[in-house]
C-alpha cells in the first residue's frame, strides 16, 4: 500500500456516510473519498422512519449479525448522551409491537439482550389500541432521524477533511485513483456488481404532523406509527421485487386507514408528505472484499434493507475491518457469497 491511502466511499446514504467517518477515525492519514449521485433528500435513506428495532437482519452469520447490531446500538446510545444528540437526530422513544397471534411474532431478542425495560405488555396495555391484540412488547428504544443525521454525517465528515464529489458511476473499473473501493450504493449495487440476491423491496409512507403522538406502534401488516422528531412516520409497505418509485394512492389510502384504525387520534393528524423508497434488500446483507481484474479491492457494503439506519454504524467498523485486513494483504472471506 502506498504512503498515503486513499479510499473511496460509494454512496451518500446513511450506509456509505457512517462508513466513511468510521475510516477517517481509524485511518487519519488516509484520504476519504465519497462519490455519489445523489445526497440528502435524494437517497433512500432520507424516508427511513430510524427506529432501532433488528426485526429480520442478517448478516453473514449469527455471530456478525450481534456484532453489527451491539457496535450499533452502542454508537447511538453513546450519541445521545453526548452534546450532539440534538444535531444528529437522535432521540428516545417509547412504544409496543402488538399482534392477534403467538407472542413469537413479537419477540424480539437482541433487544431483550440490549434493553433495561424491554418487557411483555400487559393487559390494560393491550388495549391502548383498539384491534383485539392478544400479545405484545414495550421496551424504550432510540430513534435516529435522517432528515438530520445525513447532515451531521455529511458535515462531520467534510469538517474531517473529507470530500464529495457528484457523480454516477455506472461500473466499478471507472473509477480510478484509489487503491480501496468501499461499496455502499444500496440497490444500485444490482447494477455494478450483478448481484442476483439483491432485490427491491417497495416502501411506502406518510408523513403526519402529529405532536401530542410520543409513543411508537407496530401492529400486523405492515403497520406502524413512529414519532421522529418532526413528524410522524406512518406505514408502510414491503413489495418485494416492485421498482415504483411513484405514489400509489391505493397503497396511500391501505396505510391511512390502518393506521387510523390503530391510533384513531390521527384522524386530527395533518399529512406532510407521502414518500416512497426501494429498500435494498439482501439476505444476508453483503460485507466483504472482492479483488478486482484492475488489482483494485472492492470493500461491499449494501444489501442492508429496512435495517440500514440502524445498522449502519456497526456495519461502518465492519467496514473498517475489512480495510484494515486488506491493508495487511489479506484478500480473503470467511464466507463467500455465491452472486
Amino acid at each position: 500500500m502506498p504512503e498515503r491511502l486513499k479510499i473511496c466511499v460509494l454512496g451518500a446514504g446513511v450506509i456509505g456516510l457512517h462508513a466513511a467517518n468510521r475510516l477517517q477515525q481509524d485511518f487519519p492519514a488516509a484520504q476519504i473519498t465519497v462519490i455519489a449521485a445523489g445526497q440528502g433528500q435524494d437517497t433512500t435513506s432520507i424516508g427511513a422512519a430510524g427506529l432501532f428495532r433488528p426485526g429480520f437482519f442478517n448478516a453473514a452469520s449469527p455471530k456478525q449479525t450481534d456484532e453489527i447490531i451491539d457496535e450499533s446500538w452502542r454508537y447511538y446510545r453513546t450519541l445521545f448522551k453526548s452534546e450532539e444528540a440534538s444535531a444528529a437526530g437522535i432521540c428516545e422513544v417509547p412504544g409496543y409491537i402488538l399482534t392477534r397471534g403467538d407472542a413469537s411474532r413479537v419477540s424480539q431478542p437482541q433487544l431483550k439482550r440490549l434493553l433495561s425495560d424491554y418487557r411483555t405488555a400487559n393487559e390494560r396495555e393491550l388495549n391502548i389500541c383498539p384491534g383485539g391484540w392478544k400479545n405484545g412488547t414495550f421496551f424504550t428504544t432510540l430513534l435516529t432521524d435522517d432528515t438530520y443525521h445525513l447532515g451531521w454525517l455529511t458535515k462531520r465528515f467534510k469538517n474531517s477533511g473529507g470530500e464529495i464529489v457528484t457523480r454516477e458511476v455506472k461500473s466499478l473499473d471507472e473509477i480510478e485513483g484509489f487503491d480501496i473501493i468501499v461499496n455502499c450504493t444500496g440497490l444500485g449495487a444490482k447494477a455494478l456488481t450483478g448481484d442476483r440476491k439483491l432485490v427491491a423491496i417497495r416502501g411506502q409512507v406518510i408523513k403526519v404532523k402529529a405532536p401530542w403522538i410520543k409513543t411508537f406502534f407496530y401492529a400486523e401488516d405492515d403497520t406502524y406509527v413512529i414519532p421522529g422528531v418532526d413528524y410522524v412516520t406512518l406505514g408502510g409497505t414491503r413489495q418485494f421485487g416492485s421498482v415504483r418509485t411513484a405514489v400509489d394512492e391505493h397503497d396511500a389510502a391501505g396505510i391511512w386507514e390502518r393506521c387510523l384504525a390503530l391510533v384513531p387520534s390521527l384522524k386530527r393528524a395533518e399529512i406532510v408528505q407521502q414518500w416512497v423508497g426501494l429498500r435494498p434488500h439482501r439476505d444476508p446483507v453483503r460485507l466483504e472484499k472482492e479483488l478486482l481484474a484492475s488489482g483494485v479491492t472492492v470493500v461491499h457494503s449494501y444489501g442492508h434493507g429496512g435495517y440500514g439506519v440502524m445498522t449502519a454504524p456497526g456495519s461502518a467498523v465492519q467496514v473498517s475491518r475489512l480495510v484494515a485486513e486488506v491493508c495487511r494483504g489479506d484478500f480473503s472471506n470467511p464466507t463467500i457469497s455465491n452472486l
